[in-house]
């Protein structure tokens, strides 16, 4: 599954999010962005779910990471 999030005031501002695994069996912690809160990855599961993914900027993201 992908989503395509993109800025109104720049459209070529573009986030996509390929999700590959079952989010329910990741770990997540809630942060509060503006006066909502929004579940965030654990970032042990982020860096897993790019190395499954294997693609080159998956790959470079987790050296990043």
């Amino acid at each position: 599954m992908a989503w395509s999030f993109y800025n109104k005031q720049n459209p070529a501002e573009i986030i996509d999010v390929i999700i590959t695994h079952d989010l329910s069996a990741l770990t997540t912690k809630q942060v509060k962005v503006g006066r909502i809160e929004v579940p965030i990855l654990s970032k042990p599961d982020l860096i897993q779910m790019k190395k499954d993914a294997a693609r080159p900027q998956d790959l470079a993201d987790v050296q990043a990471l």
